[in-house]
C-alpha cells in the first residue's frame, strides 16, 4: 500500500529541464499521477502495473509487467 510506479522514460522526459518544486497528486496507487511545475500547467503519467516482490528480511523487489501481457 502507498507505492506507485511510473515509467522511467516518461517521468524523465518530464523532468528534464524543470528546477524548482514539482507536484505529484494522485488519489490511488493505480490513478494518473497528476504532475505541475510552479502551478503552472498539469501533466497526466499513467502508473506502471508492478508486481511488488518481497520476504520479510529481504529488500523489496518490484517486476513490471509489459502492457501487451495485461
Amino acid at each position: 500500500e502507498g507505492k506507485i510506479a511510473f515509467n522511467a522514460k516518461y517521468l524523465l522526459e518530464y523532468l528534464r529541464g524543470r528546477t524548482g518544486t514539482v507536484l505529484l497528486e494522485t488519489t490511488k496507487p493505480s490513478s494518473p499521477g497528476l504532475f505541475t511545475h510552479d502551478g503552472h500547467g498539469t501533466v497526466v503519467i499513467m502508473p506502471m502495473f508492478i508486481e511488488w516482490n518481497s520476504q520479510p528480511g529481504e529488500s523489496e523487489r518490484a517486476e513490471a509487467t509489459p502492457a501487451a501481457a495485461q
